[in-house]
């Protein structure tokens, strides 16, 4: 009656208008200290021990998707929500310095490149195999292959986690010294 509705998100309540769309009440300080990352990763363990491992795949691309987001939030990067992870990542590497030239070991790049490949193939396995989206041209993983998404995913995330802190301690030495 009131054009009003009550919605639960994160754990939080709000009253937002019946026709809009909810907003995300995270504060990003809350992601960054991994909480939430520690709980998709928590459920995605048990699913794999459920053996739902199509969830797992999904579980896999969020955590990698929560990184690229905190971590975009973190240096206050201008970005559109709800895009394609290739475009965060590509954000996320220019933010970081990340983006491999000549001036890098070749296979410093390759790894690099490997990442790259990895993640691709995650968000492509999620948009065909998980439980995510209806696809006939869906094919069943096995749980080695969902422990390997889900594995990957999470040293992935540590990785671009631990280059953003080193990052951030470059940055302060290089004030320190200034």
């Amino acid at each position: 009656m009131s054009d009003k509705k009550l919605i639960v998100l994160n754990d939080k309540i709000a009253i937002i208008d019946s026709k809009a769309t909810p907003k995300v009440l995270v504060d990003p300080a809350e992601i960054m200290n991994i909480g939430y990352v520690k709980k998709i990763l928590n459920n995605a363990k048990e699913d794999l021990l459920n053996n739902d491992l199509d969830s797992v795949v999904t579980k896999s691309r969020t955590i990698i998707e929560t990184v690229f987001i905190v971590i975009l939030r973190k240096h206050q990067i201008d970005f559109k929500e709800n895009e394609d992870i290739g475009h965060y990542r590509s954000l996320v590497n220019k933010t970081l310095g990340m983006k491999p030239d000549n001036r890098w070991d070749k296979n410093v790049s390759s790894l690099i490149s490997g990442l790259n490949k990895i993640v691709d193939s995650i968000t492509t396995m999620r948009n065909i195999n998980s439980d995510s989206h209806d696809s006939s041209n869906r094919v069943k993983i096995n749980e080695a292959e969902a422990e390997l998404i889900l594995n990957s995913a999470v040293n992935i995330s540590v990785y671009y986690l631990r280059v953003d802190g080193r990052k951030e301690k470059n940055s302060v030495n290089i004030t320190k010294t200034s």
